[in-house]
């Protein structure tokens, strides 16, 4: 059973999300920034924007193709460039693919929150390396606060690591902030589950439940935790 819960973090869409807002078709988005890209061929925004219009539509080569030659005119030194190529390649699930992007963006720019973030992901998902992704996790920490996501994702290093008590610690911090997070509650029920504080683990679940019915991996956790006991 996954027993944690974490999203990509990924630059806002900018024009797209305007378009979206407006009631904007893809095709009138599309040529509304391959205008702009004409007009202003240096400028990167418009680039980036189309490469993700082309993405979150499901055309992840298209994307890709625009981000290609978005480095082509303006440099391959451009950490927005790089760190959205990473993000294509991880919509598309190509892992090493995007790894190499983040790890690029993070030697121009050692200090990129979001490439710092998506390197920690794939290192805890995919890679299975909790050590090496709790580093990542804990840079990234440093330059922001009261970020419950970033919690979240130290948690769930330390769940992985075994550190239990730890990820209570951060999971706790994280609901501090965002106290209606189903995840956040959920994988802090994971915690007493795994110190073996089973009534407080039940309660957390519940807790998910009640609010979010449908939360199918606390219906499981329950049904877990009431086969043990039964068992005893």
């Amino acid at each position: 059973m996954r027993i944690y819960s974490i999203v990509l973090i990924i630059f806002a869409l900018g024009v797209g999300m305007v378009c979206a807002q407006q009631e904007i078709s893809p095709l009138t988005a599309t040529n509304a920034l391959q205008e702009m890209i004409v007009k202003m061929p240096t400028a990167v925004n418009p680039r980036i924007r189309l490469a993700m219009l082309f993405a979150t539509n499901g055309n992840s080569a298209r994307a890709l193709e625009v981000l290609e030659q978005a480095q082509e005119v303006i440099g391959r030194s451009n950490t927005t460039l790089l760190y959205t190529t990473g993000v294509v390649y991880l919509r598309d699930y190509k892992f090493f693919e995007a790894l190499s992007n983040f790890k690029s963006v993070t030697t121009i720019d050692s200090n990129h929150f979001g490439a710092l973030c998506n390197t920690g992901y794939i290192s805890l998902i995919y890679l299975r390396e909790p050590e090496s992704a709790l580093l990542f996790f804990k840079r990234a920490q440093m330059f922001t606060t009261n970020n419950a996501e970033i919690y979240n994702y130290i948690g769930s290093a330390y769940i992985e690591i075994g550190t239990y008590d730890e990820a209570q610690s951060y999971f706790s911090n994280a609901l501090t902030i965002a106290p209606e997070n189903a995840d956040y509650r959920f994988n802090r029920g994971m915690t007493y589950y795994l110190m073996h504080q089973y009534d407080r683990a039940r309660e957390e679940w519940n807790a998910v439940l009640s609010k979010n019915p449908e939360y199918e991996a606390a219906k499981q956790a329950i049904t877990m935790l009431s086969q043990e006991k039964s068992k005893e």
